[in-house]
């Protein structure tokens, strides 16, 4: 059965078809054959850094991907709105990159933001729901000023389980009344998770390299692993949470999804106000790295353990050390309090979110 509740995606379908219109002729919405949009984000921001392609190239195949794949063929609805000021902040970047070179690590790089993080442009901040389906915020959340200033270029905002799933006990992943039921590309009426369901099928999909997501607890990890992409929970406090539709202001975090995990360790030291890392590192001495043994799943799928292990022993190969047989002993009676809590700090902290 399929649930597709078609708002913003008719917005998003007018917007894009003069851009299909000019780059195909006239001819039928067609999934566009782009190495560029195939290539991971450091990648693609070293091609764009050396100039052997324009951000505003860059920027129209995006467009042209969201048409064939979003608005038409297999209508994944992993974006919720198109920003209107894309093709102008690309062609911005490309006037400057002629006269200074690149403004930031990300130079011209699309990034999808999930829509329960404000900008102060003219997207809305709708969380999904029709009761915030005019929400203006007055300027952008500090982790998307972050991203502007390393030079990303914000695309669109991507579908997501609307008010990031805490409505309801019954809520289907990827699901919002503007933005409809987001698909699994791969398979398309399996679970894509959520509460960011968007942001992974739009890289998933490579239709960007990079998008945001925001997780309580499984909402970034769990659409990730759905998907096939990299996503990561950072550390609480260690990335803003001014600017995103609240949930808990204890547990609100927002991280990078991306195709690689070079690709998301470029966009979390962004994300982080850090300075470029080094992503070709291939010395891990001194880290220690915590691998949980009882993890939720373990031991269901010999395929997943075996990979697993096998990843566990390449980082020890780089020099990482990880302690055997860690394991977490938590009473099942926290998920409760954790509830109560969550309750109580999502009334209070809507209230105040403006």
């Amino acid at each position: 059965m399929q649930f597709i509740v078609e708002i913003a995606g008719k917005a998003k379908s007018y917007a894009c078809l003069l851009l299909v219109l000019l780059l195909a002729g006239c001819s039928s919405a067609r999934v566009p054959q782009s190495s560029l949009l195939d290539l991971d984000a450091p990648s693609l921001a070293a091609e764009l850094a050396s100039g052997n392609v324009s951000a505003e190239t860059v920027t129209l195949e995006v467009l042209a991907r969201i048409q064939a794949l979003d608005d038409s063929g297999p209508r994944l609805n992993a974006t919720i709105e198109i920003n209107p000021d894309a093709l102008e902040l690309a062609r911005a970047l490309d006037a400057r990159f002629r006269q200074s070179g690149i403004s930031g690590p990300l130079h011209g790089v699309p990034v999808v933001l999930k829509a329960n993080i404000d900008t102060g442009d003219r997207m809305v901040t709708s969380a999904g729901s029709l009761a915030l389906a005019n929400n203006h915020a007055v300027d952008d959340a500090e982790l998307v000023t972050q991203l502007r200033e390393a030079g990303a270029v914000i695309v669109a905002k991507a579908n997501l389980s609307e008010w990031a799933n805490f409505r309801d006990n019954r809520s289907s992943s990827g699901l919002s009344s503007l933005g409809g039921q987001t698909r699994n590309p791969y398979i398309l009426d399996r679970n894509p998770c959520g509460s960011s369901s968007g942001s992974a099928v739009a890289v998933a999909a490579s239709i960007v390299p990079l998008a945001v997501g925001t997780e309580i607890g499984g909402s970034i990890v769990c659409p990730a692993g759905a998907n096939g992409v990299v996503g990561i929970k950072p550390t609480f406090g260690t990335v803003s949470q001014d600017g995103i539709v609240p949930i808990a202001h204890s547990r609100d975090i927002a991280g990078p999804m991306a195709r690689t995990v070079r690709g998301a360790a470029m966009m979390l030291t962004v994300m982080q106000g850090l300075p470029p890392y080094n992503l070709e590192r291939d010395d891990l001495s001194g880290l220690r790295i915590g691998s949980i043994a009882d993890y939720s799943g373990a031991g269901i799928s010999p395929e997943v353990d075996t990979l697993f292990n096998q990843w566990q022993d390449q980082l020890a190969s780089a020099g990482a050390f990880i302690p055997e047989s860690l394991r977490l002993d938590i009473p099942t009676s926290i998920n409760q309090a954790n509830f109560q809590v969550m309750l109580y700090e999502f009334k209070a902290d809507l209230n105040s979110y403006s």
